[in-house]
């Protein structure tokens, strides 16, 4: 048979035989125009018919619900009697409505009438094509306008307290949280308090700010605890510059496989519609697993800057970091193994802390007190 044979078509001197096995064959992969149509036809009517059975449940028309997301343009959009005061009222059941239906098109898009038989029958894209349309078009008309400005407030606030604004989220600073020198350290440590409370309240002024920090992963109170411990320890601080300034293959690999767990755990909550509470216990239980990694990885990093001392205000400093939903309070902790105990930040290092003592190997074979000894063994085990 000729290689370019088509559906419904024959070519050349075949015999019988061959003819009708590549008819029959033919007939299961190239169903007809009307078969196809109706397929695609049944793919877009159940997504419809679950998008506006997710909005009449809540209350709202078909009619008006159009309207408002298509800006007039359906066919089948009607004008609410009252628009300005319809918007408040259609935005206030974003989430209900948004949740609903992903969770229903969840079944519907993987359904045969969807998948199709072949590339030109498949209706996925369609499907995903119309949810970002309309989900788009709904939430710019409800989003509050500080969802685009909130991130550059919050850097601006860096300089209105005097300090340099590439601190603010930014990676050149190589892992300079506080500054990079002495006098850099100082400007922020006495800035900090002005810092946060100007971050704070731009924070307040923004009804979507929960959800913009947490895209940025920043939480303000944790913040402020965080740079609290590096301003306690400038010069364990500014050494440890050196050692996070370049990463490692197994730092690597640590932010990696989070940002795989992350992903996978976004699109798991999605599609299972998870409450927050079952979202967070997940997303925990990976931030942790995080810290635990890459206190690890860099311990195991071969410089002279990588000390106890050095890795020990790290981990301090990380698990201040992690979300507060996580409820973690190094205070509070006592199982000796959790990735947060206080034994872990070896605090006894910092103690007259200097360049020259801190280049020692970073397992110290003098005496030591009881809880060094249990924070040093433990800081060995995970090197």
């Amino acid at each position: 048979m000729d290689s370019d044979l088509k559906c419904n078509e024959m070519y050349g001197d075949i015999s019988r035989v061959i003819a009708i096995i590549a008819t029959l064959s033919i007939l299961h992969v190239c169903p007809s125009t009307a078969q196809t149509n109706t397929q695609a036809n049944k793919c877009i009517e159940d997504f419809s018919n679950a998008l506006i059975k997710c909005v009449t449940d809540t209350g709202l028309t078909r009619g008006n619900f159009l309207w408002f997301v298509t800006n007039g343009t359906s066919s089948k959009s009607e004008q609410p009697t009252d628009p300005d005061s319809y918007k408040p009222k259609i935005c206030e059941l974003q989430q209900r409505i948004g949740a609903c239906t992903f969770q229903s098109v969840a079944t519907i898009i993987n359904s045969t009438a969807c998948v199709g038989t072949s590339a030109a029958t498949n209706q996925q894209d369609v499907i995903r094509t119309q949810l970002n349309k309309i989900f788009g078009t709904y939430d710019a008309k409800c989003m509050h306008p500080c969802r685009n400005t909130l991130a550059t407030e919050l850097r601006n606030c860096y300089t209105e307290s005097g300090l340099d604004p590439k601190l603010f989220l930014s990676n050149s600073s190589n892992g300079a949280v506080v500054g990079s020198n002495d006098e850099q350290i100082a400007m922020f440590c006495g800035a900090k308090g002005a810092l946060v409370s100007c971050m704070q309240r731009r924070v307040d002024a923004c009804p979507e700010a929960p959800q913009i920090l947490r895209a940025i992963d920043l939480d303000i109170p944790s913040f402020e605890k965080g740079v609290s411990v590096l301003c306690k320890h400038p010069k364990v601080y500014l050494h440890g510059l050196a050692c996070f300034a370049d990463s490692t293959n197994e730092v690597d690999r640590c932010q990696q496989k989070e940002a795989q767990s992350l992903i996978q755990l976004d699109l798991q909550a999605r599609e299972g519609n998870w409450s927050e509470s079952k979202f967070f216990e997940a997303f925990c239980e990976i931030a942790i697993e995080q810290v635990e990694c890459d206190l690890k990885a860099w311990g195991n990093k071969n410089h002279e800057a990588c000390v106890e001392a050095v890795i020990g205000l790290r981990r301090e400093l990380e698990c201040e970091l992690v979300a507060p939903q996580c409820n973690v309070n190094p205070k509070q902790i006592s199982e000796l193994d959790h990735t947060c105990h206080p034994e872990k930040f070896m605090k006894t290092k910092r103690e007259n802390f200097s360049k020259d003592s801190s280049s020692a190997s970073t397992v110290t074979h003098t005496a030591l007190p009881l809880t060094a000894l249990v924070a040093a063994l433990y800081a060995a085990s995970l090197l």
